[in-house]
């Protein structure tokens, strides 16, 4: 079938996009109703500082102004990117995606460190 609108921008690596696009699938009615209903977050009990929210300003699946609301919420770590869209896997600039997480992650783990030696 036709990927929908908005998984994936034009920045793309075509190869890549043909893999996912070949594996996707419908949602399953069991699915699609949890989505309807989603269980109730107990933000209480999420650590916000191990939390990193990823948006894509061209991501029309999700938009990045839900994520942003999101990680407001949370008090979390936001990371957004222009000209993305919603197949990070897919674009041709995924390392520097995937450098972006290591590094939140290096910094994470430091803060944590810090905190447990003082």
């Amino acid at each position: 079938g036709t990927p929908p609108i908005g998984i994936y921008s034009n920045t793309c690596d075509t190869a890549d996009a043909d893999k996912v696009t070949a594996q996707l699938r419908s949602e399953s009615i069991p699915v699609l109703m949890k989505l309807l209903s989603p269980p109730k977050l107990i933000s209480t009990k999420l650590h916000p500082s191990n939390i990193l929210f990823l948006a894509a300003k061209g991501d029309h699946i999700i938009p990045h102004t839900e994520i942003q609301k999101s990680a407001d919420q949370l008090g979390a770590d936001i990371k957004i990117y222009e000209g993305l869209s919603h197949t990070y896997q897919a674009e041709s600039c995924w390392p520097d995606i995937a450098d972006d997480i290591l590094q939140w992650l290096h910094q994470s783990n430091m803060k944590d460190y810090q905190a447990s030696a003082a």
